[in-house]
């Protein structure tokens, strides 16, 4: 099947003016992020970094930085091992409740993230686990499996 060059041109066109709506913000901010006014005026008049030093200089933005790095590598190391693991299970072999692992794998990405956290939230209540960097991991990996 042969799609008119209308329609491909008009999609062509719909998608670039989807990616500038969707990332227009953002390159505006990040140009936001260099002026050298306290307040954001338009047009910029002078770029800095010195916003960036005042950030990286500043302990608690670093300490934020830190965990957050650390809670990213977790998740991603955590959430590889078991997905890799939990896809070679459901892939090569035939068990009983395949599909009951198949179905909890993906119940996270189904449900909205709210429900998934409240989920989580009673869970390490129920086996007296504390929040902190671990919780954090978990949460996450549940999502990136």
């Amino acid at each position: 099947m042969t799609v008119p060059r209308s329609v491909r041109v008009a999609l062509r066109i719909a998608s670039g003016l989807l990616l500038v709506f969707i990332y227009l913000p953002i390159a505006i901010i990040l140009l936001y992020s260099f002026n050298a006014a306290k307040v954001a005026t338009w047009p910029i008049r002078s770029l800095t970094l010195d916003w960036y030093v005042k950030a990286i200089g500043d302990a608690g933005i670093r300490s934020a930085l830190v965990a957050s790095l650390e809670a990213a590598i977790g998740a991603t190391l955590l959430s590889l091992i078991l997905g890799s693991l939990i896809a070679l299970a459901v892939q090569r072999y035939r068990f009983f409740g395949r599909e009951t692992i198949s179905f909890v794998v993906i119940l996270p990405l189904a449900l909205p993230g709210i429900v998934t956290g409240i989920a989580l939230n009673t869970a390490f209540r129920a086996i007296g686990l504390e929040f902190g960097l671990l919780t954090i991991i978990i949460g996450h990996a549940t999502f990136c499996i």
